[in-house]
C-alpha cells in the first residue's frame, strides 16, 4: 500500500490547509493495520486503521511546526532562513505497515511532506483543487509567477511603501539562480541559492544598486535562472510612503505564516484601562478607631489606536489581515516592539467609493501591569552618558 496524498502535487503542504492522505487497501480486512507519523525524525503519533486508509493530518502537521525562524540583521541581499538540512525539521512522513504485530521495520509503504506553516483561504484552496493544482505549483515554487510568501497582493506586482520594507520569504525546491533587475537601468544583482527558505532584503538591494551603481532603485523585475534561460517571476515596486504627522508601525504574521510589516499613518491615541475588578474596601485606622476607605494598586493595560483615511481596497485588505493575525507587534512610535491584540470596530469596504473611507484600528498591549515604571530599552537611560561621544561621528550629540 503506497500512501498518497492526492491534492498537495508538489511535495509542499500549509499547515492549516487539508494535508489528508490516502492508501488503497482491501476494504474487507478485519484486522487493524498500525501506522506512525514523523514530524522532524520524530514519531508523534500512533495509530491504527482499516484499510483503505484515510486521514487528515493537518491538525498534527500544525501542533508540531514552529513558525520559520525571524531573519537576522544582515547587509546580505539574499538570507539563508532554513537550510536544506533545517527543512528536515518541516518534514513530515508517514508510514503504513501491513498489518498489527509487524515488525516496526517493515513498512508497506510511506510519504514524506515539506510542511509551511500557514495556509491559503477555504475559497481558493477549492478553486485550485478545481483547477487541479495546489497552492505550491500554482505560485509559491512556480519560477514563472510572483514565488514569494507574501499576502500583500496575489498578483505578479508587490507594491510595498518605503517605510514597509522587510525581507520577503521564498522557497527554493532546488538549487537555482535568482536575478534582480533594476527596471530603469537594467543593471542586474544574480545570486546562486541552495535549496532551502531564503529571504530578499529589499534594503539591502537597493543599498547595493546605490553604492555599485550609483541608482536609488525603486522597481525591480525578478527572473528564474534555467535550463531555457531566463523566466520572469514578478516585480517589487517601492513607492513613497504618505507624509503624515502621526503613524504607527506594526509587525505582523501573514496568513503564510510569515512576518511582514505595515505603515499605518494617522491620527494616533494611547489609553489607559483599569482592571474592572479594582474596586475599593474599606479596612479599620486604628489610630481614628474608624473604617476607611482602601483599594491596592489598580492594574492597566494600554490601547494604541490610529485612525487611517483615505483607504484603498488594496489597503482594506492588508488591514483585514493585521486583525486577523494572532501575532502583531508595534515597531513604531515605540523604542521597542511591544507585542499587541488588533481589532477594528467596522471593517466594511465599498465596492465602488464615491469619497475616501476612514478606519480605525485598536491595538491592546498584551501586558497588564500595576507598576508603571519609566521603559528600560538600552538599559542605558539610568546612566549619565557625558556631553560628548567617545567615539567621533558626523551626527550632532
Amino acid at each position: 500500500m503506497i500512501p498518497e496524498v492526492p491534492h498537495i502535487l508538489s511535495g509542499y503542504a500549509f499547515c492549516r490547509n487539508p494535508v489528508e492522505v490516502r492508501a488503497d487497501g482491501d476494504a474487507s480486512a478485519s484486522t487493524p493495520c498500525p501506522y506512525s507519523v514523523e514530524v522532524g525524525g520524530r514519531t508523534v503519533f500512533n495509530g491504527s486503521y482499516l484499510p483503505p486508509f484515510s486521514v487528515d493530518l493537518s491538525d498534527v502537521a500544525e501542533g508540531c511546526t514552529v513558525p520559520f525562524p525571524e531573519v537576522p540583521e544582515s547587509d546580505s541581499v539574499f538570507i539563508p532562513v532554513v537550510s536544506q538540512q533545517g527543512l528536515s525539521d518541516y518534514t513530515m512522513t508517514v508510514n503504513l505497515r501491513p498489518e498489527a504485530g509487524a515488525d516496526s521495520s517493515t513498512r508497506a509503504g510511506s510519504i514524506s511532506l515539506t510542511l509551511v506553516p500557514g495556509g491559503v483561504s477555504y475559497r481558493n484552496w477549492r478553486r485550485l483543487q478545481e483547477l487541479g493544482m495546489d497552492p505550491f505549483t500554482h505560485r509559491f515554487l512556480n519560477p514563472a509567477a510572483n514565488f514569494f510568501l507574501t499576502s500583500r497582493t496575489g498578483s505578479w506586482r508587490i507594491v510595498v511603501r518605503e517605510t514597509e520594507l522587510y525581507p520577503l520569504y521564498f522557497i527554493m525546491p532546488d538549487a537555482g539562480t535568482v536575478i534582480i533587475r533594476e527596471r530603469l537601468s537594467h543593471k542586474e544583482y544574480a545570486m546562486s541559492l541552495g535549496k532551502g527558505v531564503w529571504a530578499l532584503s529589499i534594503t539591502a538591494l537597493r543599498l547595493h544598486f546605490l553604492d555599485q551603481e550609483h541608482i536609488l532603485a525603486s522597481a525591480f523585475d525578478v527572473y528564474r535562472q534555467s535550463q531555457d534561460g531566463k523566466t520572469y517571476s514578478c516585480g517589487i515596486f517601492v513607492e513613497e510612503a504618505p507624509v503624515a504627522k502621526d503613524r504607527l508601525i506594526v509587525k505582523f504574521r501573514n496568513s503564510l505564516g510569515i512576518f511582514e510589516m505595515a505603515d499605518l499613518p494617522g491620527e494616533v491615541d494611547v489609553s489607559l484601562s483599569e482592571d474592572d475588578g479594582a474596586e475599593a474596601g474599606e479596612r479599620f485606622d486604628k489610630s481614628v478607631c474608624r473604617l476607611v476607605s482602601f483599594r491596592g494598586r489598580v492594574s492597566q493595560k494600554k490601547t494604541y489606536s490610529v485612525e487611517m483615511s483615505p483607504v484603498s481596497g488594496s489597503r482594506w485588505r492588508l488591514l483585514a489581515e493585521i486583525a486577523a493575525s494572532g501575532d502583531v507587534w508595534i515597531l513604531r512610535p515605540r523604542e521597542y516592539p511591544v507585542k499587541v491584540i488588533p481589532s477594528i470596530d467596522d471593517l466594511t469596504f465599498r465596492l465602488f467609493p464615491k469619497a475616501p473611507q476612514s478606519f480605525k484600528m485598536a491595538f491592546e498591549a498584551v501586558d497588564r501591569d500595576a507598576e508603571i515604571t519609566p521603559d528600560i530599552v538600552t538599559g542605558d537611560e539610568c546612566r549619565y552618558k557625558g556631553m560628548f561621544s567617545e567615539e567621533f561621528s558626523d551626527a550632532f550629540d
